[in-house]
């Protein structure tokens, strides 16, 4: 529970908040205010005479914000001598309120006490004030509680400062602790105080503690909620992405009488979009009109964010259009019945739509779609758009336009089209940014030695006062862990990263274990997991399967089986994968029982073993020649769905020739094609084999004689006279 500060320690606080005012350091405006004021020092004898007159040139000046000037007005009448009262420096701090100039305020409310003018509840309620709008909660606070020690009773308005000044400051535990304290100075707290409250709540991501005062605690005390208070809690769950209760608030709005706004309803459209209610951010949009609400800007990037997301890529380009067609708001049923795609050639939308552009364009990169993006053909119903049309209808381009423009070639693998967009920023002379490089750099792991690019973007970037950041390194060291990658560059670039400011994460480690994976680097893949865990990452599931993987490869079945105990220590659960590798690392080393052990595992862990697990169990018989449990794995394979490959029957098959089962051999081969698995020439030569081994020569023949019905055993013309060749030397021998 928060504390309130000291109280009558308001002195102390004025001292600290005291600066120079800023007519000490004065623009040309600021001396044209001071011989303005200046003029006014004729009137002083007036003033003295008749004080009210000071007081009404004091109010002119506070209406017209001119701060500088209401406080040189003060000061010229202290050195003529005039009468300063209350009255006066309450109109000089109503000034400085109107100006958001709290620390001059807070200044004047000292020079009250100097002069030996008492403040009144207006003039510290004003100072309060001025210290809300700039979000300074604590000084507020202070002010607010000191109130007592200059014989003040604190007000509503007091606490409504009060509490706007800690919404603003991000202090929401603040605000509901003053809104408590309200009840215990005897004072009613009004709608704004709760208004006050809510929008801290909206700025502290505590949706439901705004629902709790709007629904629950305003009715109790019989307050009437606004459409300010229904905007701050539905921006309350906007903000944290809860869309059915903003619906739900925007529903009971008729109940109280209260009608929206459009920023009800923009806040309410865009809660719908960060929960990828597409159409129900539609029928908001839709809406709106019948409420004699016009939807803007934030309606449209509202609802048009909404459909990209779900990758809604036509219903965002018909958003566009409506948008541009300023006049009419046709419906959402309109623009997919017209597809009105089709009608952006004829559209003129306005200059500042750039950002209806971007969310199109951001669309279309998170659902791929770089023919659209970039402005090609997708189809007769769908013309060029976009980042290719935005000059044609004034609007230009920008940052963002290019940086989306350039994920949606990403997303679909068109690097070169990537890349010409990056270079065409610079001729357009738009900086590419980290968003820029960090898509190309990504963009260039589809092409074959695509890290020598993604090296070279990199190094690029700091000459184009980019700095290249987490998400940019970790893309180059993903482009290097590919296939075809460069294993020492990775590890070097991994190393270098501190040396760029960067910070490597759990991808950037999990790329260069990957790295090691792929060359069987066992020792450097479990030195990195090890590192990940020194710098205080915490090692995922990629992490462990990549690092059992590449045990595996290095033929360490301990190692492995040991990785797959540390992933439940780290109370992690292992997958397929996981069971994959420790099953191969076994396999290789001859521990059949292991193998077998593991795929147990498997089931009881609730996991169903793949064709690699089945696969990598079955080798392991092979190895044990254990034929019997090998033709059993593979029936249990077909039993649970997972399909059988050709390395899985080649590895039964060949158990069965080393034990001469040409009877079970030749029933596995037959069953083949039963399986959609091509035999091929080892496979049938095993066969053969398997006959020849047993001493059954007539079923070999037969079998060869069967070879001969190739379009039935799917064997192409070369593959039979090589069998054929290899099967008469087995016959005949």
């Amino acid at each position: 529970m928060w504390t309130a500060p000291g109280r009558g320690h308001l002195p102390g606080l004025l001292a600290a908040c005291e600066e120079q005012p800023s007519h000490a350091k004065q623009s040309s405006s600021g001396k044209q205010l001071t011989r303005a004021a200046a003029l006014d020092v004729k009137e002083l004898g007036n003033w003295k005479r008749n004080p009210r007159l000071a007081t009404l040139a004091l109010s002119g000046l506070a209406r017209e914000r001119r701060a500088d000037a209401a406080v040189e007005v003060l000061r010229l009448m202290q050195a003529g001598r005039v009468e300063v009262n209350v009255f006066h420096c309450s109109a000089d701090i109503s000034a400085c309120q109107a100006r958001g100039r709290w620390q001059l305020a807070v200044h004047l409310l000292r020079l009250m006490l100097d002069v030996k003018v008492t403040p009144n509840v207006i003039s510290h309620n004003a100072v309060i004030s001025a210290c809300a709008s700039d979000g300074q909660w604590l000084p507020a606070l202070e002010l607010l509680h000191g109130m007592p020690a200059v014989r003040l009773s604190s007000s509503v308005v007091s606490y409504n400062s009060g509490i706007a000044a800690c919404s603003k400051g991000g202090q929401w535990h603040v605000s509901l602790s003053l809104l408590a304290e309200l009840a215990k100075v005897s004072l009613r707290a009004s709608a704004v105080t709760y208004n006050s409250a809510m929008s801290g709540c909206q700025r502290g991501g505590t949706w439901r503690e705004a629902l709790f005062l709007l629904v629950a605690d305003m009715p109790q005390r019989r307050l009437m909620p606004t459409v300010v208070s229904y905007n701050s809690g539905i921006s309350s769950c906007e903000r944290s992405g809860e869309w059915e209760p903003s619906l739900r608030l925007l529903a009971l709005m008729p109940v109280t009488s209260t009608l929206p706004d459009e920023i009800t309803c923009n806040a309410a459209v865009s809660a719908c979009a960060k929960g990828t209610q597409w159409k129900h951010a539609l029928e908001l949009l839709d809406s709106m009109p019948q409420l004699e609400l016009r939807p803007d800007e934030i309606s449209y990037n509202g609802a048009m964010s909404a459909c990209g997301r779900a990758g809604e890529w036509q219903l965002t380009v018909g958003l566009l259009e409506q948008m541009a067609c300023r006049g009419r708001h046709p419906s959402c049923q309109s623009c997919q019945r017209e597809r009105v795609g089709a009608a952006l050639g004829t559209s003129k939308p306005h200059a500042e739509e750039k950002s209806c552009f971007n969310d199109v364009l951001g669309g279309c990169a998170a659902v791929g779609l770089w023919q659209l993006a970039v402005g090609r053909h997708l189809g007769a119903d769908v013309r060029e758009i976009q980042l290719g049309k935005m000059p044609a209808l004034k609007v230009l381009p920008g940052k963002i336009s290019y940086s989306s423009a350039i994920s949606a070639c990403e997303k679909a693998g068109q690097w070169p089209r990537a890349l010409s967009l990056l270079a065409k920023m610079s001729i357009l002379r738009l900086t590419p940014d980290e968003i820029s490089f960090g898509a190309a750099i990504s963009a260039t792991g589809e092409r074959e030695g695509g890290w020598q690019t993604a090296l070279a973007l990199l190094g690029r970037m700091p000459e184009m006062s980019a700095a290249p950041n987490q998400v940019c390194c970790n893309a180059a060291l993903s482009t290097l862990a590919r296939p075809g990658g460069n294993r020492a560059m990775a590890l070097q670039l991994l190393q270098q990263m501190p040396q760029m400011s960067v910070t490597a994460d759990e991808v950037s480690y999990n790329a260069a274990i990957s790295v090691c994976e792929k060359g069987g680097l066992w020792q450097l893949a479990l030195g990195l997991l090890r590192k990940l865990q020194i710098v205080r990452l915490s090692p995922d599931l990629i992490s462990y399967n990549a690092a059992t993987s590449s045990c595996e490869k290095g033929g360490q079945w301990a190692l492995a089986l040991g990785l797959l105990g540390q992933i439940r220590e780290a109370r992690l659960s292992p997958n397929e994968v996981s069971f994959s590798a420790a099953i191969g690392a076994t396999e290789k080393s001859g521990h059949w029982e292991l193998a077998l052990r593991l795929l147990s595992m498997m089931s009881q862990a609730s996991l169903t073993a793949n064709e690699v697990s089945f696969g990598a169990a079955i080798s392991a018989c092979e190895a044990g020649r254990m034929w019997q449990l090998a033709l059993g794995l593979l029936s249990e394979m077909r039993a649970t769905g997972a399909r059988p490959d050709i390395m899985s029957c080649g590895s039964a098959l060949r158990t069965c020739q080393r034990e001469g089962l040409w009877c079970e051999a030749l029933v596995l081969v037959s069953q083949m094609a039963t399986l959609s698995v091509t035999p091929d020439v080892v496979s049938l030569s095993e066969g053969v084999s398997a006959c020849d081994r047993g001493g059954h020569l007539l079923p070999a023949a037969r079998f060869l004689a069967s070879v001969q019905a190739s379009a039935v055993l799917g064997v192409q013309p070369w593959h039979q006279d090589r069998l054929i060749s290899s099967g008469s030397r087995n016959v005949t021998s």
